[in-house]
């Protein structure tokens, strides 16, 4: 009777389950299982529309599925003298990479879309490490249910074995064994002996997917740019791509420094802010966010700007950054103080007639002209070289990562009576000169000071 009991129990704790965590019908569903790394696991497999579903069958690498699953069938492999089974007497495999998620090979990306990619085998691990399972039927199908640890979520994974169904499962990871190209890894799932090991890649097997964990978190639709949270001592929030793409891993546009037009072109001769050299560099004001210089606000508009030379150094000294590849883009991401996330890709530089060092350097444009000469602009470099601020000439192309300015009143100093002597400030709060005497330094548009708008033609 007490076996009765528990059984009894932990099926209506798996129904009761699943109601909170797929609120409804229309799969799938982020199951947030509280994993260190943030990685939120799909609910249902690839080509299912529940929990229990099976899904289709894929080998690794490839995104479709077929009648038989061997060799001879697989696309990423050639050989001679193949047997009966479809097996070949001498196979040579290609190498499609090391790990898979988010290219073209990832079935889960190519058939889902979005952020949803195959877990990689440390994400395997990380479920296995952090979670209880146990062997239970949900509406008629065997399956493993994985409890977390951390924060007592569940997740059903069907045993969709393609030869023996209901009594094992295996799902492949994104992770090719480094050893040997014939295999891959995967979690091998049975009731009494679950764990993660290697398949060889030309068979078919199911796909649970995952979220990375600060996508899942920053961008939770594909309706980009999204305005990022890191939980800075500022308030400023980031935009989660650049100007130019739609998307956090995409290059974006390549800027000259105030202006807001690609070009085929860079350099002095094309910059449009000087008369033709380095030495005749037009005065654009000491910092140009939120004016007609400012691509970011000129193209994306709203509340939108160019980073401040601050906003980026507060950047790189208030979160932890890391290089890593996303989709198969190198680049950085830095990591706030509340966890927030941005990923800045490593975007390179154009000058002349070409882009440089795409994949090593991530150069981003701030609003503030240089110190040193007004012929340079402040930056930040996101490259594989580490984290560091510059100081570069204008007329070269770079990205720029917008940040969101959320100021609807602008908060100025104790003024003296004397305006002569009172600073400007431009709509968004920013100090564009000491004194009334430089206004003339300033391109059209609207300033505050003394706490009224001057308009500047």
């Amino acid at each position: 009777m007490k076996k009765l009991l528990s059984f009894l129990s932990m099926i209506f704790m798996v129904f009761t389950t699943f109601a909170q965590i797929c609120p409804d019908d229309r799969h799938p569903h982020a199951i947030d299982l509280g994993l260190p790394s943030g990685t939120k696991w799909a609910c249902c497999n690839v080509g299912a529309d529940n929990p229990e579903g099976y899904g289709g069958y894929y080998a690794w690498g490839e995104t479709e599925e077929k009648e038989a699953y061997n060799e001879v069938s697989y696309q990423y492999c050639t050989g001679e003298n193949p047997n009966d089974y479809g097996w070949y007497e001498h196979t040579q495999y290609q190498d499609i990479g090391s790990d898979i998620a988010g290219t073209q090979y990832d079935v889960a990306h190519v058939k889902w879309g979005g952020s949803w990619v195959m877990p990689s085998i440390d994400e395997i691990k990380e479920l296995y490490n952090n979670c209880n399972y146990s062997l239970v039927s949900l509406n008629g199908v065997n399956g493993l249910l994985f409890i977390s640890k951390i924060n007592s979520a569940y997740l059903f994974l069907p045993a969709a074995d393609l030869h023996y169904p209901g009594d094992i499962g295996q799902y492949w990871s994104s992770s090719q064994e480094p050893s040997n190209l014939k295999w891959a890894y995967g979690l091998y799932l049975l009731s009494d002996d679950t764990n993660w090991t290697y398949f060889a890649r030309a068979v078919g097997l199911t796909v649970r997917p995952v979220i990375k964990g600060t996508y899942a978190q920053i961008c939770p639709d594909e309706n980009h740019p999204h305005i990022i949270d890191l939980g800075l001592p500022s308030g400023t929030k980031w935009a989660c791509c650049n100007v130019g793409t739609d998307k956090p891993e995409g290059y974006g546009g390549y800027y000259a420094w105030g202006e807001t037009e690609e070009k085929t072109f860079y350099d002095w001769s094309t910059y449009t802010h000087c008369d033709g050299s380095e030495s005749t560099c037009h005065n654009l004001g000491r910092d140009i966010a939120g004016t007609q210089y400012d691509v970011a606000h000129v193209i994306w508009g709203d509340s939108w700007v160019m980073p401040t030379k601050d906003q980026q150094m507060e950047l790189l000294n208030y979160s932890t950054c890391q290089w890593i590849t996303k989709n198969g883009v190198n680049g950085r991401t830095f990591t706030g103080l509340n966890g927030g996330t941005i990923f800045l890709p490593a975007a390179g530089i154009y000058w002349f007639d070409e882009i440089s060092n795409a994949g090593i350097n991530g150069e981003y444009w701030s609003s503030t002209q240089g110190a040193s000469s007004s012929h340079n602009a402040c930056g930040m470099d996101a490259g594989s070289g580490g984290k560091i601020r510059f100081e570069g000439i204008r007329d070269i192309g770079r990205s720029v990562r917008p940040v969101f300015s959320e100021t609807n009143s602008i908060n100025l100093p104790e003024l003296s009576s004397d305006i002569s002597s009172q600073a400007i400030y431009n709509l968004y709060g920013i100090k564009v000169a000491d004194t009334i005497a430089d206004m003339n330094t300033l391109p059209p548009g609207i300033y505050i000071v003394k706490g009224k708008k001057i308009v500047i033609k």
